[in-house]
């Protein structure tokens, strides 16, 4: 299962690099989103819920 947050941030950059003007912005964009979910309060909170065995308290953000 994934965040709402991760999945807003997929929707951003799939939009985002849809309209990018080469590859490599296209790239680059998809890099900053990517470092913002994997920095997020949700990215540590779903391996943690896993392994408590427990559903995830997702924060979105």
């Amino acid at each position: 299962m994934n965040s709402p947050f991760a999945i807003r941030c997929t929707k951003e950059s799939a939009l985002r690099c849809f309209g990018a003007g080469s590859l490599a912005d296209a790239y680059e964009i998809e890099s900053d989103i990517g470092k913002r979910v994997l920095a997020s309060e949700d990215a540590k909170e779903g391996p943690l819920a896993f392994t408590e065995k427990r559903a995830p308290n997702w924060q979105a953000r």
